[in-house]
């Protein structure tokens, strides 16, 4: 092989490298750093009885999660639809509502909190089997094959450059 065209396949095995490694890095924000601040969010809630908070984490975790579709690709489920999901997170809101205007000792009070506790535990949960589902998703198995592919290409021009 000459030495031109060598650094140009090399070039190449580079580029499909950063690129795949880039195209990963943004699978990765896109889908699953989503599901991961939710389930801060989430798990912080839980860890509170305080209706302002509540109401803060709710609303934060509305954002940070999509309005509707599903991560699950293969077999989609409702336990993880985020348009149900956000129609559970406008429950816990309207929850956390109308217990911050009853007193913190009435029984209203605790089992409020109980159910919006209860729920951010089955939207945890819920967010967690899809994420073991989005790790073989097809944007993700394309985004991660671009830069194995660059790599297969270095190792075997590796050999040839030795012949140089």
């Amino acid at each position: 092989m000459k030495p031109t065209s060598y650094y140009i396949a090399v070039s190449g095995c580079i580029a499909l490298i950063v690129f795949g490694v880039y195209l990963s890095n943004w699978t990765y924000y896109y889908y699953l750093w989503k599901m991961d601040a939710a389930r801060v969010l989430l798990s912080s809630m839980q860890s509170t009885s305080n209706p302002n908070s509540l109401e803060s984490y709710i609303e934060a975790t509305k954002t940070v999660l999509p309005e509707d579709g599903n991560p699950v690709w293969l077999f989609p489920t409702e336990d993880t639809d985020f348009r149900l999901i956000q129609g559970d997170l406008q429950t816990m809101l309207q929850t956390a509502n109308n217990i911050a205007e009853v007193s913190f000792n009435s029984n209203n009070f605790h089992s409020g909190i109980l159910n919006i506790h209860a729920q951010a535990a089955v939207i945890t949960i819920n967010l967690l089997d899809a994420e073991s589902e989005v790790w073989v998703s097809p944007a993700f198995l394309l985004a991660n094959s671009v830069w194995i592919v660059g790599v297969a290409g270095m190792w075997k021009l590796a050999p040839k450059y030795r012949k140089l």
